[in-house]
């Protein structure tokens, strides 16, 4: 509205009055505006889902009806749906078995974790090979000695902290006693200990302080003070190493104290005898872990009340972590409970979730195909296992993906006549969304395999192709157990109707069971609703075409499928939403890369050795206490 009014007009109306007319006129505009927004955003709800902008003239059914073809590969799925399940089944089979006989979860070594292009790793390993090839030519066809080559990392500590502010008691003393003597006497101990000499095979003395007080069979509280402090006050630098930082030569008392049992090689193992350090090295480390997986549980059964004992060396690191991790691999278990009863509740069905779970399991043995005979990867460690996390996920959204596009393709008539057009609605939709985040995903998992450490990057090869895998079967085996089960439950219900003398073209009908897909034909605003009064859709029996539904039929018929209350959410009050609040949200999220970005330039390289044990575990506690509790010594060798 707009107002034209001369200087001489103005005399007439009296400035309330004006003031007045402007704010009707304002009001009226605005109003306006809201109304023509609120039409611009209907119309743009009305545009969401299948009917898409240019297409704003026609109906939903008119545009399904247009954008659904058959092809060959609905046909395939159709007509032999039974073959798809086979090969796949059998194909997923034949991978089982490869996979079985190929992987080696024992052959992991320490050496996994080192970045093998960086020179310092190059350099340690030239000199490694260097000395061996020089012990060799020395040698000639001599053997090393047993148990006389010391291995700097086959170092087990065995630490005891006290409840209380003194270690060294009488009875944490017999404790600390026990415990050596069950390391000692054990059948290995003798075959990976230092010898004494290379013609002398016994065992050379751990370092602990328990000597000091070999003269006492059960030594007093002060008998022990008084041997500590002359210890200390004799040589403390080379004597301090068994107690922590604490303990000094003013203040001879300590919470911690600890002992030391080095081991060499060659070992003997019964007539089998090793020539040297380097000859079957790994055997040899199978037989030295044996050894600790033999002794451990019988120490920490010796631990008392009132003292704690941590058992510690980096090989025995290697095994927690990977009990860990096996540990943590039994969650899967529940992973899969939850899964399967989530699909469950959103399916309405049992037959499906067990399907879903076997096409998930499937993909694992296709996925180590692609990965090793594909890919050409042989590293398969501990960490490529906890992948089934993941693939978890990812194929219950696929398979939610799918089963969604079939249950909303039951709301448009024009694909109830026909099931194969219907299934290639449901495959093209389905197909096409699944693959635009597993293609994603794929290739934020290829992006992790660039890394320079190899367990790392074999972890996110093989992640990626068991991505690929799931994609595979959850657009083949799936859809075909799919229609195997339509297939089915048409057979089982027709064998009903035949059994009660019900038949196809009698008066009477068998409603479906609710776990049933729809299939009834969809005909919208045709027929008032008998028992509603008011208009609704109603649905037909899908064995007449939509141009054969008969309207003027007396008999009430059945109301369609409505959308589920999660689909009404987000195509109406979540989209008016997004809509509506676009720039607001757009702009927090800028703020929030923002902010995300300045935070990403304080990230620095690691300052200490990464924590993958939780900070309570006894493995953590212990290397803990070497780092930054006891006195630093040689054997420690730690710079």
């Amino acid at each position: 509205i707009k107002l034209s009014l001369s200087v001489q007009e103005l005399s007439i109306f009296d400035r309330n009055e004006l003031s007045n007319i402007k704010q009707k006129a304002q009001s009226k505009e605005t109003n306006l505006k809201k109304n023509a927004r609120e039409n611009k955003i209907g119309r743009n709800l009305s545009n969401m889902g299948d009917i898409r902008k240019e297409n704003t003239n026609k109906t939903d059914e008119e545009f399904i009806f247009e954008h659904s073809h058959k092809n060959r590969v609905s046909k395939a799925f159709v007509t032999y749906p039974s073959v798809f399940v086979c090969v796949t089944l059998v194909f997923a089979f034949i991978c089982s078995i490869l996979m079985s006989g190929a992987i080696d979860l024992e052959g992991q070594s320490d050496r996994d974790f080192l970045v093998w292009d960086d020179l310092r790793v190059k350099r340690n390993d030239a000199l490694t090979e260097a000395t061996e090839k020089v012990r060799e030519e020395d040698l000639g066809d001599q053997e090393t000695p047993l148990q006389t080559e010391l291995q700097g990392n086959w170092l087990l500590y065995i630490m005891y902290k006290s409840s209380t502010s003194n270690v060294m008691t009488p009875s944490n003393l017999a404790v600390m006693r026990q415990v050596e003597q069950v390391i000692t006497s054990n059948k290995r101990y003798s075959n990976v200990c230092v010898a004494t000499s290379s013609s002398d095979r016994t065992c050379e003395e751990p370092l602990t302080n328990l000597p000091w007080f070999s003269q006492y069979a059960s030594p007093t509280q002060a008998e022990i003070d008084q041997v500590i402090k002359t210890k200390a006050e004799d040589d403390f630098t080379k004597n301090k190493i068994y107690f922590d930082r604490g303990f000094t030569e003013q203040s001879p008392v300590a919470k911690w104290s600890r002992a030391m049992f080095q081991f060499a090689l060659p070992l003997q193992d019964g007539d089998k005898r090793y020539r040297s350090s380097t000859d079957d090295f790994r055997d040899q480390k199978d037989y030295y872990i044996d050894f600790l997986t033999d002794v451990e549980p019988d120490v920490m059964d010796l631990e008392p009340s009132d003292m704690d004992i941590y058992f510690f060396s980096w090989d025995w690191w290697s095994v927690s972590y990977d009990r860990m991790v096996m540990k943590d691999f039994n969650w899967v278990i529940v992973s899969f409970l939850f899964v399967l009863t989530y699909m469950m509740i959103h399916t309405w069905s049992v037959a499906l979730p067990i399907i879903g779970m076997v096409e998930v399991m499937s993909a694992y043995p296709v996925a180590y195909f692609v990965y090793r005979f594909i890919m050409q990867v042989q590293m398969f460690n501990s960490m490529s296992l906890l992948s089934v996390f993941i693939i978890l996920g990812i194929a219950a959204d696929d398979i939610f993906v799918f089963m969604d596009a079939w249950k909303q393709s039951a709301h448009y008539a024009c694909l109830q006549a026909d099931f194969e057009l219907r299934f290639a609605y449901v495959y093209r939709r389905a197909a096409k969304a699944m693959f635009v985040t597993t293609i994603t995903t794929f290739g934020a998992f290829m992006a992790t395999s660039i890394s320079e450490i190899a367990p790392i990057a074999a972890f996110g090869l093989y992640s990626a192709a068991l991505i690929l895998s799931n994609y595979c079967l959850v657009i083949t085996f799936f859809p075909a157990c799919v229609v195997l089960r339509h297939r089915l439950m048409e057979w089982n219900e027709k064998r009903k109707a035949k059994r009660t003398g019900k038949t196809a073209e009698g008066d009477k009908k068998e409603e479906p069971r609710e776990t049933e897909m729809p299939m009834y034909t969809n005909v919208a605003g045709t027929q008032k609703a008998a028992t509603e009064g008011k208009d609704d859709d109603v649905r037909v029996p899908a064995t007449v075409s939509a141009g054969e539904v008969d309207i003027t039929s007396e008999k009430p018929v059945p109301k369609t499928t409505e959308e589920s209350r999660v689909e009404k959410f987000f195509a109406g009050k979540y989209m008016e939403f997004i809509i509506k609040g676009r720039f607001i949200i757009i702009g927090c999220f800028v703020v929030w890369w923002i902010v995300a970005l300045i935070l990403a330039t304080n990230i620095s390289p690691l300052t200490r050795q990464e924590n993958f044990f939780p900070d309570d575990h006894d493995i953590t506690i212990a290397f803990d206490a070497i780092e930054d509790t006891y006195h630093i010594g040689e054997t420690d060798g730690i710079i």
